[in-house]
């Protein structure tokens, strides 16, 4: 690279904040900010879901609307097929020159947009980088859309495969990058960098009004399994414990979840209170005593796992191959695995961590565990990789330098 000239990176994935809200590109946008204070040049290629010209800034980051808006999920809570298609097309044919850019860095979703890149011949001409959020594998695949997750199956293994040989591939969590290496990606090329959080922005926030047992937040879908959150309080009813809980965000299971409430007789105590700001949200974590995160589908890694415990809830999940990695939670210091993936283990698991959550002592430690993923931290392990990548060769086929 010619000393002086401004580094330059573009970011390709579908869904830009703060435009849209959510975990993926929350990370990207935190950490792309730490690129642009460390003088880099940044550029996201995304869908055009705001309103106004469909080029915007934000925090010094350059928005590119391609395509027109259109809903990401159909109408049973899946990824939509069509919006995949659309973006990866107007990657395709996009005018842009993403060969002239030091970094191409990609969020993994929705995969059709890498192999527009490829069929762009991009990776062999610039140095691609890929958040590679989760490994659904063939037998989840198979579950999801039978006969399309075939398909799906076999994408999933030849884009990690030519991603990790002519490029590098960041995974969320270390069982994110075990995952990543049996699925054939090159171990060489791997690399594990954290979710991370604005800490001094949730200090700042005070605890709303009132208090709760039990939060839980995020998209209401089915591998989130509330209801299993649900049937646990009504369980909890049953044995003598009636605990109030909030639950937070909004998705294509809340009319369900709404009625398992009424079913059980426990909808006075829980509160549907759809989404929030992040003020608001932070507000009610500090209310509650402790956060209840049952989900079987977050590829290791999870923001509001840490987000939970910097304001000092201690954690509780399902231990589960495709759920949170275990190493993200201390037993019995930051929180508490469950299994089996059963209300009824939850339960219990809810019955026993309250008893010990309202201690000073193991609320500071939660603090203090979820520090070490301040967002600047996690931005320089991105800023120290990209700066290895761009004053580096571009990589061959084969992957090797």
């Amino acid at each position: 690279m010619t000393a002086g000239k401004q580094r330059s990176l573009t970011i390709l994935y579908d869904a830009a904040y703060p435009f849209i809200d959510g975990g993926g590109q929350r990370r990207i946008f935190e950490i792309a900010k730490s690129f642009v204070a460390a003088g880099w040049q940044v550029d996201w290629y995304a869908m055009h879901t705001w309103d106004g010209e469909p080029h915007q800034e934000r925090a010094g980051i350059v928005y590119h609307g391609l395509g027109r808006p259109m809903d990401f999920y159909s109408a049973d809570g899946r990824r939509s097929l069509r919006q995949a298609l659309a973006y990866g097309w107007a990657v395709l044919l996009s005018r842009a020159d993403f060969s002239s850019r030091d970094l191409v860095w990609c969020g993994q979703w929705p995969f059709l947009h890498l192999l527009a890149l490829f069929l762009r011949l991009i990776p062999w001409r610039t140095h691609l980088l890929v958040d590679w959020w989760e490994i659904w594998g063939r037998q989840r695949w198979l579950r999801y859309h039978r006969i399309l997750g075939l398909g799906g199956w076999l994408l999933e293994v030849l884009l990690v495969n030519l991603v990790s040989r002519v490029g590098h591939i960041v995974a969320i969590s270390a069982l994110g990058a075990k995952q990543i290496a049996q699925q054939g990606g090159v171990p060489s090329h791997i690399h594990y960098i954290p979710n991370g959080i604005d800490l001094n922005r949730l200090d700042t926030v005070p605890a709303a009004e009132g208090a709760v047992d039990l939060i839980s937040f995020g998209r209401l879908a089915d591998h989130k399994n509330i209801d299993h959150l649900l049937y646990a309080l009504a369980l909890l009813k049953d044995d003598g414990l009636v605990l109030r809980a909030d639950i937070v965000g909004d998705g294509p299971v809340r009319p369900a979840l709404e009625r398992i409430t009424d079913e059980r007789g426990i909808a006075e105590q829980v509160t549907f209170h759809g989404r929030l700001d992040d003020a608001c949200l932070t507000g009610f974590l500090k209310r509650a005593t402790l956060f209840v995160h049952p989900s079987t589908k977050e590829g290791g890694g999870s923001i509001t796992l840490l987000e939970a415990n910097a304001c000092g809830l201690p954690v509780i999940c399902y231990r589960h191959p495709l759920g949170i990695d275990p190493a993200l939670v201390i037993e019995g210091q930051t929180g508490c695995l469950v299994s089996p993936v059963t209300p009824r283990a939850l339960a219990d698991a809810i019955a026993v961590m309250l008893k010990s959550a309202s201690d000073g002592a193991l609320k500071e430690g939660c603090r203090r565990y979820a520090a070490r993923f301040e967002w600047h931290v996690i931005a320089a392990e991105y800023l120290a990789l990209a700066d290895r990548l761009a004053g580096s060769a571009m990589t061959p086929i084969g992957g090797k330098a």
